[in-house]
């Protein structure tokens, strides 16, 4: 079971969970440091940005539809010390929860983490 305690926002965090999506992600491109590649993994429809997904709320939306399109629903609260909790339920043929309430000092921090969580825990 990973933890999410340890895992900050940025890029390292952005390749991961793009990478969990499925979507290709070339390091060594010869013409850009970082190549996004579409989830068929052509070039043809590929981006050259690699979408923020811990740090911005509009590339966060990206993660929830993917999942929801996959059957998750994700549970999200802020408390009232303002860090906000996420989590990811199957909803596919049972009930399958991860377990695991990931914690961030934003959502889009705790959304990463818990798609990482979901992820692996289908695994």
């Amino acid at each position: 079971m990973m933890s999410t305690e340890s895992l900050t926002a940025g890029r390292e965090l952005n390749e991961r969970v793009a990478e969990a999506m499925g979507i290709a992600v070339c390091k060594e491109h010869p013409l850009w440091p970082l190549h996004i590649l579409n989830i068929h993994g052509d070039h043809s429809r590929g981006s050259s940005m690699l979408p923020a997904f811990s740090t911005s709320w509009e590339d966060m939306r990206i993660i929830v539809e993917w999942m929801c399109a996959k059957r998750w629903t994700l549970y999200l609260e802020v408390d009232t010390n303002g860090r906000t909790w996420a989590r990811f339920i199957s909803t596919k043929l049972s009930i399958v929860d991860t377990g695991i309430n990931s914690i961030g000092d934003t959502a889009p921090l705790a959304v990463c983490t818990a798609l990482l969580a979901a992820v692996e825990g289908e695994k």
